[in-house]
C-alpha cells in the first residue's frame, strides 16, 4: 500500500539566514583578497601624491615651506591645522624628533589613526567600493549616522574626500572629461600601506588650535599654522569661502590666533592668503615674511574660479 512519507522538518529561518550570511561573507572575503592582491601590484606603478585631496593643503607650496622649516631652531614640529597633514608626512623626520598633526575634525583624525594602525583593513574595505555616484550618496548617509563604527566612518570619509568635487565632502560627485578620476581613486587605495609608513612617526591630535598651542608650547617647538581662509568683506560680496571645511573658522578666530602667537615660547610659520595676512599683520609679533611668487588659481566651494591670490608665509625667526 502506498504510504505518503512524512515531510522533512523545515529548517528554522534563523539557520537559513546564518548559512546564507556565511556564504556571502566567504564570497566577499575571496573578492577582497583578490582585489588587495591587484592593488598591491598596482601600487608598484602608481604615482605617489598626497594622501587625500583636502581643500587648501601644502602640496603646491611645500618646497617653499620646507626651506623655512629646515632653518627653525626647533626639534618638535606641530601642524596646528592638519587638514591633509601633508607637511607632517613630508617634513624631515631626522630634524624633528617629535611630529604632531592636529585637526579639530574628529572624523579626519580617526581616519589617520586607523590608516596608521590598521592600513590593511582600511584598504580591504575600500577595495570593494566602486567609483560611483550611487556609492557616494550612500557614503554621505553613513557618515551622517552617529552610530557608524570608527572603521566604517574612516572608510566613508576617505571615499567621500576622494570622489567629491575639490575634495569637499558633500560638494557633489566629481566628474571630468580629461582626468582619469576613477583611476586616481584606485591608485590612492593601492598606496594606503605606503601612506601608513609615512604616518608611523606622527602623533595625531584632535584638539582646537587654542588647546594645541598651549599643550605643545616650548622653546624647542615649531608650530606650523595653515588656518582655514576666512572671507574678507570683498570676498563675502562674491560668495565668500564658506563650505570648504566641516568646521567653521571666523575672522575673530584668526585674530585670536594671531594674538596667541605673540605670547608663545616657541617658533611659528604661518601660511595665509595675502588678504587674510592684511587682517592680522598689525597683531602678529615682529617677524619676517615672504610673499610667494606663485600666483594661485583656486576655486570656491561651488567649483567656480575666483581671482588669483598671493600666498604669504610669516615666521618669527631669522633665516
Amino acid at each position: 500500500m502506498y504510504r505518503e512519507q512524512d515531510p522533512k522538518p523545515e529548517r528554522p529561518l534563523e539557520e537559513d539566514m546564518e548559512t546564507q550570511g556565511a556564504v556571502y561573507t566567504n564570497v566577499i572575503d575571496e573578492v577582497e583578497e583578490d582585489l588587495v592582491k591587484y592593488l598591491e601590484e598596482r601600487s608598484k606603478s602608481a604615482r605617489k601624491a598626497k594622501f587625500i585631496n583636502y581643500p587648501g593643503g601644502d602640496f603646491y607650496a611645500f618646497e617653499d615651506l620646507n626651506k623655512i622649516f629646515s632653518l627653525a631652531p626647533a626639534r618638535n614640529f606641530v601642524e596646528v591645522f592638519g587638514g591633509s597633514c601633508y607637511s607632517s608626512m613630508n617634513v624631515s623626520h631626522d630634524k624633528f624628533k617629535v611630529i604632531v598633526c592636529n585637526d579639530i575634525d574628529s572624523d579626519l583624525i580617526n581616519l589617520y589613526r586607523l590608516v596608521k594602525d590598521n592600513p590593511a583593513e582600511v584598504q580591504k574595505r575600500l577595495s570593494i567600493l566602486p567609483f560611483s555616484k550611487e556609492v557616494y550618496m550612500i557614503a554621505k548617509d553613513i557618515l551622517n549616522d552617529p552610530k557608524a563604527d570608527p572603521l566604517t566612518r574612516a572608510v566613508m570619509l576617505f571615499y567621500l574626500i576622494r570622489v567629491s568635487i575639490l575634495g569637499i565632502v558633500g560638494n557633489g560627485f566629481t566628474v571630468s572629461k580629461s582626468r582619469e578620476r576613477a583611476k586616481n581613486f584606485t591608485n590612492a587605495i593601492s598606496l594606503i600601506k605606503e601612506y601608513a609608513k609615512q604616518m608611523r612617526d606622527i602623533a595625531f591630535e584632535n584638539r582646537s588650535y587654542e588647546e594645541i598651542l598651549k599643550l605643545y608650547d616650548s622653546d624647542k617647538t615649531l608650530f606650523y599654522l595653515d588656518p582655514p581662509y576666512v572671507s574678507t568683506k570683498k570676498l563675502q560680496e562674491r560668495g565668500g569661502r564658506k563650505g570648504l571645511y566641516r568646521n567653521d573658522f571666523t575672522i575673530e578666530d584668526l585674530m585670536k590666533m594671531a594674538q596667541m602667537l605673540k605670547s608663545i615660547k616657541g617658533y611659528f610659520v604661518l601660511k595665509l592668503s595675502k588678504d587674510n595676512y592684511e587682517l592680522i599683520k598689525d597683531i602678529l609679533p615682529s617677524h619676517s615674511y615672504v610673499e610667494s611668487n606663485k600666483k594661485l588659481n583656486l576655486y570656491n566651494a561651488k567649483g567656480r574660479a575666483r581671482p588669483e591670490w598671493t600666498m604669504v608665509i610669516a615666521y618669527n625667526f631669522h633665516r
